[in-house]
């Protein structure tokens, strides 16, 4: 990973990867993006602060205090440069795609003020678009994810409910069981696309369910407790689903988790393997409002935030009820 990085840096120029006449393969880009090409030196730059920040993670993780210094400094010199190259004072990202906000948002490679910003300018796009994605490989896995972080839950759900092309929706809608290589591997009114390119079982598009692992169903790893030792339960409904549930075999054992909405209450099953602990979110806007099924052992109120009342929960199965309008 060190040479890696070390690579990236001695075939930059100025912290810029894929620079204009840089001798080398310069990548494929968003690849098949919808009419929306993003500049590649700017995601190989948004990719370059990005690894060299978790190398950085991961060097202090392992005790490796002057590389965790090192590369921290690097990730901080590569966002400075390419902020300075691609993003203006008023929040917009070069190249004005979808896959160029996501890459800022999601890799957090903005200054603070220009956040909102740029997720309006995302979100625009998107409207323009009469809610469709553009993203192709390099934007669509951080899509919904970059909106949710930025507070736009209900626009990442329009997006999951889109059914006309482009949209992960479509396919289903077409008999697709598998996932397309292409958004438009085949349409109703142009047919089927290239076919000495056009997989009708090719997982890139398939990273939504990332999304819906860990935002619908709400299992989300903590970062700072590997192999799901502890984990986060944090399931956040919208999109008009009444419904969700998902497992999830870890090496620790099976977590699941299954929530339904009615017109009162919200209901959240959980399951935590042996040996481990969770942290859970409920929404609810008072601790009164929610109450636990049954045994009580093991179930920690830790307080209220964001509408959400949060629980720490050793091993077991537990089932909690919240009140909500």
């Amino acid at each position: 990973m060190v040479r890696f990085i070390e690579y990236l840096q001695r075939t930059s120029q100025d912290l810029i990867r894929v620079y204009e006449g840089y001798p080398g393969f310069s990548g494929y880009g968003d690849w098949l993006s919808i009419n929306a090409e993003t500049p590649k030196d700017l995601i190989g730059t948004a990719f370059f602060a990005y690894s060299a920040g978790l190398l950085s993670r991961i060097a202090g993780i392992l005790g490796k205090q002057t590389d965790r210094e090192r590369f921290a400094q690097l990730h901080d010199k590569v966002k400075r440069a390419f902020q300075e190259r691609y993003v203006t004072n008023a929040g917009l990202v070069a190249g004005h795609t979808q896959t160029a906000y996501v890459l800022a948002l999601y890799f957090d490679l903005l200054p603070e003020p220009l956040r909102q910003p740029a997720t309006d300018t995302l979100i625009n796009n998107i409207w323009q678009r009469k809610t469709h994605l553009s993203t192709g490989f390099a934007g669509a896995p951080y899509l919904n994810h970059a909106l949710t972080r930025s507070g736009r839950l209900e626009v990442a759900y329009d997006l999951l409910n889109q059914k006309s092309w482009p949209s992960w929706l479509y396919p289903v809608t077409q008999g697709a069981t598998t996932i397309w290589e292409r958004w438009d591997g085949w349409t109703d009114d142009k047919g089927f696309q290239d076919p000495a390119m056009n997989s009708f079982n090719h997982y890139a598009y398939g990273s939504i369910g990332d999304w819906l692992y860990a935002v619908v169903a709400g299992i989300n790893i903590d970062p700072d407790h590997p192999g799901f030792q502890h984990f986060i339960i944090r399931p956040c409904p919208g999109g008009g689903l009444t419904f969700a549930k998902a497992e999830y075999n870890a090496i620790t054992g099976k977590i699941a988790c299954e929530w339904q909405l009615d017109k009162k209450n919200f209901h959240l099953s959980v399951t935590i393997p042996a040996n481990t602990s969770a942290r859970v979110y409920i929404p609810a806007q008072k601790k009164a409002a929610v109450r636990e099924a049954g045994n009580l052992e093991g179930v920690t109120f830790l307080g209220l935030e964001g509408g959400k009342a949060i629980y720490e929960v050793l091993s077991g199965t537990y089932a909690f009820e919240s009140q909500i309008r």
